[in-house]
């Protein structure tokens, strides 16, 4: 019976706490081993990568010699792919880079790379919140005021529905009001005003968070 096959073999366990110690042990340390073991090979080899069509990314090398092959091009060779090798659907270039940033007393060493405009668009990776960047920034220099139109231009994308939908609620809601108030206007001119200025509060920071260095960012980090 399965119950007396498990009492006895609780029995056996209890006569023995030396053996059954070291049998649990080890047991925890292969099944430990194994389980490390397959979060390394699922998460290197098995698991696709977190971009959309992750089986179609192909990496361009020249072969230097029979037994090396260099994947190192100048940038010139991404943009010649990228217009006239029509077979890929998408062509981008990234380079890493070796950064050092220095806060205080203390150096620290970061690892980063260089990529092309194009590098989010054709991995089809899209932000959670915001925008990234794309090919009109790679041709353009990110000055303080196309920072700044950038931020209010997103802010007023943000914020205009919902100001237009509360100015047609206000206006049709003021007739309503408007046969219960005596001496009172319904229209409240400065209010409308200053929900309307509302978006050019996004302005002033934006202008202030552009015009501090990425470098200085990142050492207040």
């Amino acid at each position: 019976m399965p119950g007396r096959e498990i009492r006895q073999a609780i029995r056996s366990m209890v006569r023995a706490p030396l053996f059954t110690a070291v049998a649990v042990l080890l047991l925890a340390l292969g099944i430990g081993a194994n389980a490390l073991i397959f979060t390394a090979v699922d998460a290197l080899l098995l698991r696709p990568l977190p971009v959309a069509h992750p089986d179609r990314i192909v990496r361009l090398g020249v072969p230097r010699s029979p037994v090396h092959i260099s994947y190192e091009h100048p940038y010139v060779y991404a943009r010649v792919l990228r217009e006239r090798a029509h077979a890929f659907s998408g062509v981008f270039a990234s380079w890493p880079v070796e950064m050092a940033f220095s806060s205080a007393n203390r150096v620290e060493s970061i690892t980063g790379n260089i990529v092309s405009g194009n590098y989010y668009s054709a991995l089809g990776l899209a932000p959670a919140l915001g925008r990234l960047f794309t090919d009109d920034d790679q041709r353009r220099s990110a000055t303080v005021g196309r920072i700044a139109a950038m931020v209010c231009r997103d802010a007023a994308c943000a914020v205009a529905p919902g100001l237009l939908l509360g100015f047609a609620a206000y206006a049709a809601c003021s007739r309503v009001v408007a046969s219960l108030l005596y001496g009172i206007a319904p229209w409240d001119n400065p209010s409308i005003a200053g929900a309307a200025l509302c978006l050019l509060a996004t302005f002033f920071p934006a202008v202030r968070a552009a015009s501090v260095r990425p470098s200085q960012a990142l050492r207040e980090e």
